[in-house]
């Protein structure tokens, strides 16, 4: 069995300790996780986070996917005094880079938010048997903005309303029914999501029968 986490930054990603997943699988994130983890593969299609990673040298060790219509092509940033101003071009052939056009082929899939374009990309990619969905959060529990990286720069602060919930919900289905032989795993709190029901291959699962599955599985050398 091969095993993709996508992880998103809903604030139920918090409750895990991401080092213990890196065993089990690859690992995709999105934006800002690059601050406090960094996971097999970095997907931004923002364009101020795609601009704040291209302010660091985060790209010379580590791997990202890249919308490349987010930036004009061969442009790097430099942070001076907290404002981001044009510095060395980063070449798109960037051996760390894979561009997200590359990898899909329509404008749809490519318009993806990055937290299913993490998932998509991963099963793109891996070709796994099974994928955990681990800080999709999708619906707020609270009134207020469901984000581990809120009050920090390009994002948005504790007193905004949730961020709608309907392109996560759309997109994912689209990867759920697209990759029909894959079992994806909603692992944390989820209301019922009344689009997603009938599609078979999606379930919630608990943070202990998560960890249940992934132990039980038969490695084999």
């Amino acid at each position: 069995m091969s095993n993709v986490f996508s992880l998103g930054n809903g604030e139920s990603r918090l409750w895990f300790n991401l080092e213990d997943l890196r065993p089990y699988g690859m690992i995709y994130g999105c934006n800002a996780l690059y601050r406090d983890f960094i996971p097999d593969v970095l997907v931004v299609v923002d364009p101020a986070m795609h601009n704040e990673i291209l302010a660091t040298d985060y790209i010379e060790n580590n791997k990202v996917c890249f919308r490349e219509t987010v930036t004009p092509p061969n442009k790097r940033y430099s942070n001076v005094d907290g404002v981001l101003v044009e510095d060395t071009p980063v070449p798109w052939e960037h051996p760390n880079i894979t561009k997200v056009q590359d990898v899909h082929d329509s404008a749809l899939k490519i318009g993806f938010s990055s937290g299913p374009q993490a998932t998509s990309l991963g099963c793109c990619l891996e070709n796994p048997s099974d994928v955990y969905l681990i800080g999709h959060d999708i619906i707020s529990l609270s009134k207020k903005i469901n984000n581990v990286y809120k009050d920090t720069v390009n994002y948005g602060v504790s007193s905004d309303e949730p961020t709608p919930g309907v392109n996560w919900i759309d997109h994912l289905k689209i990867i759920f029914e697209e990759w029909s032989k894959v079992n994806f795993w909603h692992v944390g709190p989820l209301k019922n999501i009344k689009v997603w029901e009938g599609v078979v291959n999606i379930q919630p699962l608990s943070i202990s029968e998560m960890w249940k599955r992934l132990n039980s599985e038969t490695v084999i050398l």
